[in-house]
């Protein structure tokens, strides 16, 4: 079984940047639109975790969504921190396939029908693993790049896996094994 990280790098466009002949401004340029689209994701996620709240029915869960999208707020400002660091004004942009995702989870979230804790806890975890990979692409371009982000990237990565954790040791949660 690979670990997270190396599934990161052998199916992101960091595996293809290594391989390819892009200029260090042009990977910087990428790092920056990355960001850009954590932004926007991470702005959109707490209009969904209040909808997931709302239909969440344990206490635990409802607690532990409460958690993480208390833990978005300074998410965020770590991001507007990283656009410090790097010299490039805050703005978010979405891209398609993030934007495919998170409209997938609002659906979902919004949805009339019956949803299960357990279903609830997929999502939040689905979510929390997608923000997961994008930190560590993030971290890994910064290395590579030498650019002063890096700790605040490994601060990230730490405060998702709080969350993560959080939700895999939860009752009943369908991640045990």
């Amino acid at each position: 079984m690979i670990s997270l990280f190396q599934f990161v790098m052998n199916h992101t466009p960091y595996s293809i940047c290594l391989e390819s002949s892009y200029t260090t401004n042009q990977l910087i340029q990428l790092f920056e639109l990355k960001i850009q689209e954590i932004y926007f994701a991470e702005n959109k996620v707490l209009d969904i975790l209040a909808l997931l709240h709302l239909v969440a029915k344990s206490d635990s869960l409802k607690e532990t969504i409460m958690l993480y999208y208390r833990s978005k707020g300074p998410q965020i400002e770590r991001i507007q921190e990283l656009f410090l660091l790097i010299d490039s004004p805050i703005a978010g942009k979405g891209n398609p396939l993030t934007g495919f995702m998170l409209d997938y989870y609002s659906t979902v979230a919004s949805q009339k029908r019956e949803i299960s804790d357990m279903e609830l806890r997929g999502l939040i975890v689905g979510l929390s693993r997608f923000f997961q990979c994008e930190y560590l692409w993030l971290l890994t371009m910064s290395k590579e790049l030498g650019l002063a982000t890096q700790s605040v990237l490994n601060h990230m990565i730490e405060e998702e896996l709080k969350i993560f954790k959080k939700l895999d040791s939860a009752e009943s949660s369908p991640f045990q094994g």
